[in-house]
C-alpha cells in the first residue's frame, strides 16, 4: 500500500512538472477539452484552430490562438500574445511582450501591455480599451469602442479606424522637457474617426492629415504648445 501511496504522488508530481514545463497544445490527440481554462509556468499554450478555451495563461512563454478559436482572459508574463484571423476573446494582456492580431478579431474587453507593443489588423473590434506603458498601439482599420492610451509609445491609426473614447498620452517624469527625438509620435491618416479628445500630458510629435482633429487636442500640465 505504501509503495502504491508513492507510486500515486510520483506520478502526480511528473504531471504538475509536464504541464509547468512544457508546450501546450489544445486541438490534438489527448489534450483539454474544449471550455477548460489552460494555464503554463514554463512553457507556451497553443489553442489550434476552431477550438474553444477558458482563460488561457502562462507565466514565461508564448501564447497562441489559432484561426477561428475563441477563449475568455489571454495572458502571459514574460511572452508574446499572437492571436490569428476570426478569433474572438474576452482580454489579453502581457506584461513583457507584443501582442499581435489577425484581421476580423472581436475583443469583448480590454487589450493591455507594459513593455510591448499592440499590434491589430483590419475590422478589428474592441469593446473596451488599448493600454500600454513602452509600447507602440497600431491599427489599421478598427473600432475601438473606449480609449487608446499609452505613456512613452508611438500610435498610429489609419484607414477607416474609429476610436470612440480619447487618445491619452499619459505623464512621464520630465515629459514637456524631452527633446523631439524621445518623443512619441501620434500618427493619424484621413479617414480616422476620434470622437473624444487627444489627451496630451507629456510632449508628443502629432502627425495628424485632417487639421480637424487638432481642435481636440488637450494639453495639460500648463505646458506650452510642444
Amino acid at each position: 500500500m505504501l509503495n502504491r501511496n508513492r507510486s500515486i504522488i510520483a506520478l502526480s508530481l511528473l504531471c504538475a512538472a509536464t504541464l509547468s514545463g512544457c508546450v501546450i497544445n489544445v486541438g490534438g490527440n489527448g489534450d483539454y477539452h474544449d471550455g477548460g481554462d489552460v494555464s503554463s509556468v514554463l512553457g507556451s499554450v497553443t489553442i489550434y484552430e476552431g477550438r474553444h478555451a477558458g482563460d488561457v495563461s502562462s507565466v514565461n512563454g508564448d501564447v497562441t490562438l489559432q484561426t477561428f478559436t475563441v477563449a475568455e482572459d489571454v495572458s502571459t508574463v514574460n511572452g508574446n500574445i499572437s492571436i490569428a484571423d476570426n478569433a474572438a476573446i474576452n482580454d489579453a494582456s502581457t506584461v513583457n511582450g507584443d501582442i499581435n492580431a489577425g484581421k476580423n478579431l472581436n475583443v469583448f474587453g480590454d487589450m493591455s501591455t507594459v513593455n510591448g507593443n499592440i499590434g491589430l489588423s483590419v475590422n478589428s473590434l474592441v469593446e473596451g480599451d488599448l493600454e500600454t506603458v513602452n509600447g507602440d498601439i497600431t491599427v489599421p482599420d478598427g473600432e475601438i469602442k473606449g480609449s487608446v492610451t499609452t505613456q512613452n509609445g508611438d500610435v498610429s491609426l489609419s484607414g477607416n479606424t474609429r476610436i470612440y473614447g480619447d487618445i491619452v498620452f499619459e505623464e512621464t517624469e520630465n515629459g514637456w522637457m524631452k527633446n523631439k527625438s524621445e518623443q512619441p509620435v501620434l500618427s493619424i491618416t484621413d479617414d480616422v474617426v476620434v470622437n473624444g479628445n487627444i489627451i496630451l500630458e507629456r510632449a508628443v510629435v502629432l502627425e495628424l492629415a485632417n487639421p480637424a482633429l487638432e481642435s481636440k487636442v488637450i494639453r495639460r500640465n500648463n505646458s506650452n504648445r510642444s
